[in-house]
């Protein structure tokens, strides 16, 4: 009787986004799921030579970006969140994209912070059903890439807050939703003021 090769179960693939975008790790040629940060990039469409990769860190707390050059390496963890960073200017980095609207959100006072798919800041408006009163708001990771050129559309709310002409959908967050909401004129120099002034009086129309 001849002696059976021993054989490890496979591992399911690890799921993770760069710029909102889902990826696994079973994306790669070689599985693995220690991957420089290049071959992250350029799994997302990137070029290692024009970005480096940064990784959403914190939970229920202050978020914060490490940031990774081409050559490192990370050990990809499931529901990782990446985002590309542009390497010249670093001065406009601080205000481009996830970091730059969480910085741009902390300056103001919105103590955000990053919970699944969203960033969570506080707004409070002034005015309507909830004068005065601290609202926790959302803003997906996935419509931040583009930040400030482009500001996010929805506004995630928690569902207790109802709207007399509603325009919604099921928001990645339970308990929540989604709310479509275009910003006309948008392109001015101070986005993060804009962006707090919109939100506060979208909450503004609120009934309840």
């Amino acid at each position: 009787m001849t002696d059976q090769a021993h054989i490890e179960p496979s591992r399911l693939p690890v799921t993770f986004t760069v710029d909102g975008q889902s990826f696994s790790t079973g994306d790669f040629a070689d599985g693995k799921e220690r991957q420089q940060a290049s071959e992250i990039l350029r799994l997302a469409g990137l070029d290692p030579n024009a970005y480096d990769l940064g990784e959403i860190q914190g939970k229920d707390k202050p978020v914060s970006t490490k940031r990774f050059s081409a050559a490192d390496l990370i050990d990809i963890e499931k529901g990782a969140r990446f985002v590309s960073i542009r390497q010249k200017a670093d001065v406009a980095l601080m205000q481009d994209g996830v970091q730059g609207f969480v910085n741009r959100m902390a300056e103001l006072d919105c103590e955000p912070y990053a919970e699944g798919e969203l960033v969570i800041c506080l707004v409070t408006p002034v005015g309507g059903a909830h004068d005065g009163c601290p609202v926790k708001t959302g803003v997906g990771v996935d419509e931040l890439a583009s930040w400030p050129m482009v500001p996010p559309h929805f506004i995630h709310l928690p569902d207790n807050i109802r709207f007399p002409r509603p325009h919604h959908s099921l928001s990645p967050k339970p308990g929540w939703l989604m709310h479509s909401r275009g910003i006309p004129g948008w392109g001015k120099a101070a986005p993060g003021v804009d962006w707090v002034s919109h939100v506060r009086a979208v909450i503004c129309e609120a009934i309840a």
